[in-house]
């Protein structure tokens, strides 16, 4: 009842927003997938796949093993078209340090993602899911 109540609530102060489902005991606007995870084929609703930079923590680990740089930066860009390519939404978590920066690492990961959107952006913005149940 509460999460309704809460749902409602922000369609009434905003309509156009999406409440997602885990806000709203997976009712909401939108289905979340479970984090980390993708479906194998195109869903026809909206949804999205929570994602974090290291898929075994979402916060900052002083101990979490940064090595590949242009490795993980590829391991993100196929994820995402992936996702974008079954008609989803890819949302990417990072862990900042207790004192709100960055790691150098995780910022470069995010800047090589930018730099190909720069190039690829056409091919995510604005597009829709791939037609095929499977790639």
């Amino acid at each position: 009842a509460q999460s309704a109540r809460f749902a409602r609530t922000v369609h009434e102060l905003q309509p156009q927003t999406m409440v997602s489902g885990r806000v709203w005991n997976y009712q909401g606007d939108f289905t979340v997938m479970g984090d980390n995870a993708e479906p194998d084929f195109p869903i026809d609703e909206p949804w999205q796949t929570p994602a974090s930079m290291f898929p075994d923590t979402w916060g900052y680990r002083s101990w979490e093993k940064r090595g590949d740089l242009q490795g993980k930066i590829r391991e993100n860009i196929e994820r995402l078209v992936r996702v974008v390519s079954r008609g989803g939404n890819y949302i990417l978590n990072i862990g900042p340090r207790g004192d709100g920066s960055v790691v150098p690492y995780e910022a470069d990961v995010l800047r090589g993602i930018g730099r190909w959107l720069d190039t690829n952006g056409q091919a995510i913005y604005g597009t829709r899911a791939q037609p095929f149940r499977r790639l």
